[in-house]
């Protein structure tokens, strides 16, 4: 199937869309969690978790401010990385409640299923 030209510019809008939707979502988590939280997400991202996903070294996430994190886990990650590991940490620290919400929000738009298997890190 051939896309028209004119139907190019509604593509590039809808994926801007999806991604300020992702790094909206991002902001708003990374708000909620207190700053104990806040450091104990941090300490995860500095650690390997999940396959192709590399941890961020600990002197890139030593600013607490929540667009440095995202700024550091999507240059990792790319946002849709982001907000996966995000997620996996969440479900990590006990804060289902965020994982729901990330589910509820874009999980038609992300492969989340791997957050309902048990993952533990291979040697």
């Amino acid at each position: 199937m051939v896309v028209g030209k004119e139907k190019l510019p509604f593509l590039g809008c809808k994926l801007r869309n999806i991604k300020s939707e992702l790094q909206h979502l991002l902001f708003k988590t990374i708000d909620d969690l207190g700053e104990t939280e806040r450091n104990r997400f941090k300490a995860f991202l500095s650690e390997k978790h999940l396959d192709g996903y590399e941890p961020i070294p600990k002197a890139r996430l030593e600013k607490d401010d929540a667009t440095e994190i995202i700024t550091q886990m999507s240059q990792a990650y790319d946002r849709d990385g982001a907000v996966r590991i995000t997620a996996f940490i969440l479900k990590s620290m006990f804060r289902i409640d965020l994982v729901n919400e990330i589910k509820r929000k874009v999980g038609d738009k992300l492969n989340l299923k791997f957050l309902d298997e048990d993952h533990h890190e291979k040697d």
